[in-house]
């Protein structure tokens, strides 16, 4: 009986499996974390665009009155026309019609608010007295919490 003796060993090492099981491990590590990285910022982006739709609609809604209603739809009794430049309302103050907009947005984004801020315009964009005003500045400001981060977005039109 002759033996075959082989010169060449076939398959891996055990020091090869556990050096290429380390790399693999690191590098399913590292995909992971972008996995995570990217859901977060897919939820952020969510919510901004849900922030930017709300505030868009609040526009359009004054886009859509006349003047006098725009001018009159948010004023607050308290604010003297003669004399006050600007006047903000905030969505969440009790009662309409702002308080249809909260609800929206409680629906949409975590501890919300909107601003709807007014001021009384002349041809130049100064800022005047709202009796004497030509045009409404309207600022919609929203504002919510995202994680330990506090976000917002203002967006402007102006109406005459």
């Amino acid at each position: 009986m002759t033996r075959v003796h082989r010169d060449h060993q076939q398959g891996f090492s055990l020091i090869e499996v556990l050096v290429s099981l380390g790399l693999l491990a690191g590098v399913m590590v590292a995909v992971s974390s972008l996995f995570i990285f990217g859901g977060k910022e897919v939820k952020s982006g969510k919510q901004m665009t849900s922030a930017y739709s709300i505030g868009h609609d609040i526009l359009e809604e004054m886009d859509r009155m006349t003047y006098t209603q725009a001018y009159m739809y948010f004023k607050p009794s308290a604010v003297n026309p003669a004399t006050a430049t600007t006047y903000t309302v905030d969505s969440n103050a009790s009662g309409p019609p702002t308080s249809s907009y909260q609800a929206n947005i409680d629906s949409k984004l975590y501890n919300g608010k909107a601003s709807i801020k007014v001021e009384g315009i002349d041809t130049t964009g100064t800022a005047v007295a709202l009796a004497s005003a030509i045009g409404l500045r309207v600022t919609v400001s929203v504002e919510w919490d995202e994680g330990v981060n506090h976000r917002y977005l203002n967006l402007r039109s102006v109406r005459f």
